[in-house]
């Protein structure tokens, strides 16, 4: 690519003349981008690496062959896509990869580059082969600040996003503070990559494909019918295998569960304030619904299970840290200890048909609920008598009826693995990298140790296969608390598979888990 071409990309938009446009789309997309000496210059020093771009190809195609193309594009092409988009388009591919199996198109990757405030992020748009937006992976962020859009619930905002939608920043996918130019940047051109996806690219993959020679058959698992809904914030995706079921079926089934689902967030998220929970908080308890009163005992059990480390009356104390994050102060011995009286949760009282709350009980469920709804949509699965895979916030997943493999990542910039799990488990993982509280030069995370009220300082990561999702979401939270010998021991006692990692080391591990390095267990 010469110099003056990738200045001409760089520029806005409102200065340009239609020609010149269309003439840098069309090398865009054309070929493959080489990233220019420049922007290596301008690249800062405290880029972040956060996935390769294979590991972004298996996140979203797993069992799909993966092939780079390098599409033609005509100037009328160009001028539709443009006029239609109604995008700036500022940015730069760095590849454009087919994934296939057996001559069928299962979806497309591009990996792009947008500029936020001077510099390039780079990032993965995975489109299915609807076209609808199927995830989204930050690969690299280059500048100091802004890099809040690698956080998973904004990206999943995206997925089921198609050529129509609206795609506006502030509309249908909100603005985060303080990275509001980057979100606008990846807005602006993943709507503009599936414009161009419905408008030109998919029937010019129609025809690529019949050229690309066949895979060997290889045992692995195709999917059928993929769901997705947004649960709250998350998002719930439920995938069906090849089976004896029509995609009418598979589709049905995949709603009414998506109904069970919204129905369970409506009964026990305490961020709704007319949820059934939020409603017995408020007046203290009273009469409860059996499938209320079956989650809340559920709780219980969990709470005990992990020897008072996951605890549903924490939020007294997450609320202290977050205000000692706008106020820039370590809360003090005193507030913590006024804090961590308020863990209310062993007065909770039961009598026949109702429930008893201590006066001034808060509670956050955020611990147990995903793995909770997990259950729950997995048994309903089940008694369809249908093959599913269940993935909620690509943290807490089941296999129903089947075997499944599962890619984790532990801490951020590390690698992933692929994880089998058997018909009938879940697994779930959990790490302390996914959210901060800042205080001056600290960074804390957000996972509390309800017997201390402090937050935990390293970088910690746990995943968990067990017989239930909310006791393996339970026992991963733990693990990112308490030191390794203490988890070591909740594992052996409820007989889980596990491992648990600091920075990019396996530092411990229990049961059937594949350890691929091994160090000495720290606390």
């Amino acid at each position: 690519m010469e110099h003056g071409h990738w200045m001409d990309v760089l520029r806005s938009t409102s200065g340009w003349k239609a020609g010149q446009r269309i003439d840098n789309l069309l090398s865009n997309i054309g070929r493959p981008a080489c990233i220019s000496m420049l922007v290596l210059l301008f690249s800062s020093l405290s880029a972040v690496d956060y996935m390769t771009v294979e590991e972004a190809l298996a996140k979203a195609f797993a069992e799909s062959t993966h092939t780079q193309v390098t599409p033609a594009l005509s100037q009328d092409q160009a001028q539709l896509v443009l006029s239609k988009a109604g995008s700036k388009a500022r940015g730069k591919f760095d590849g454009i990869y087919l994934a296939h199996h057996d001559g069928i198109i299962d979806g497309v990757t591009f990996i792009d580059n947008a500029i936020g405030r001077t510099e390039f992020f780079t990032y993965a748009c995975s489109l299915n082969a609807d076209g609808t937006v199927k995830r989204i992976d930050l690969l690299v962020y280059r500048e100091p600040k802004g890099s809040e859009i690698k956080q998973r619930a904004w990206l999943q905002r995206f997925e089921g996003k198609k050529f129509g939608d609206t795609l506006r920043v502030k509309r249908d996918i909100p603005n985060i503070s303080g990275a509001s130019l980057s979100c606008k940047a990846m807005v602006e051109r993943v709507r503009f990559m599936v414009t161009y996806y419905d408008l030109v690219l998919k029937a010019q993959l129609a025809e690529e494909i019949k050229n690309l020679p066949k895979a060997e058959s290889k045992d692995v698992v195709v999917y059928q019918v993929e769901q997705s809904s947004i649960i709250s914030q998350p998002v719930l995706r439920i995938s069906f295998p090849k089976q004896a079921k029509s995609d009418e079926a598979l589709n049905a089934i995949a709603q009414s569960a998506f109904s069970l689902a919204l129905a369970w967030d409506k009964r026990i998220n305490t961020w709704n304030p007319d949820s059934e929970l939020s409603l017995l908080l408020k007046h203290g308890g009273g009469a409860v619904s059996d499938e209320l009163a079956q989650f809340l005992r559920s709780l219980d059990q969990m709470f005990k299970m992990t020897d008072e480390h996951v605890d549903p009356s924490v939020e007294p104390l997450l609320q202290l840290w977050r205000d000692a994050e706008k106020n820039q102060q370590v809360p003090d011995s005193k507030q913590l200890q006024a804090a961590l009286a308020k863990r209310l949760w062993k007065q909770v009282r039961w009598e026949e048909g109702k429930i008893i709350l201590p006066a001034g009980l808060q509670l956050n469920v955020s611990a147990f609920a995903k793995g909770w709804i997990v259950d729950q949509v997995a048994a309903h699965i089940k008694q369809q008598g249908v093959q599913a895979l269940i993935n909620f916030a690509e943290s807490s997943y089941a296999a129903v009826g089947m075997d499944a493999e599962i890619l984790v990542r532990a801490i951020e910039g590390g690698a992933a693995q692929a994880i089998q799990i058997k018909a009938g488990q879940c697994l779930a993982s959990s790490g302390s990298d996914r959210s901060a509280v800042i205080i001056g030069e600290q960074r804390f995370s957000h996972f509390a140790d309800p017997h201390t009220g402090l937050l935990l300082q390293s970088a910690r990561y746990a995943t968990v296969v067990a017989d239930s999702a909310i006791k393996a979401d339970a026992l991963a939270t733990m693990a990112c608390i308490v030191s390794h010998e203490k988890a070591i021991t909740a594992f052996k006692s409820n007989a889980v598979d596990a491992a648990m990692h600091v920075l990019n080391e396996t530092h411990s591990a229990y049961g059937a888990w594949p350890v691929t390095k091994q160090a000495s267990p720290k606390k």
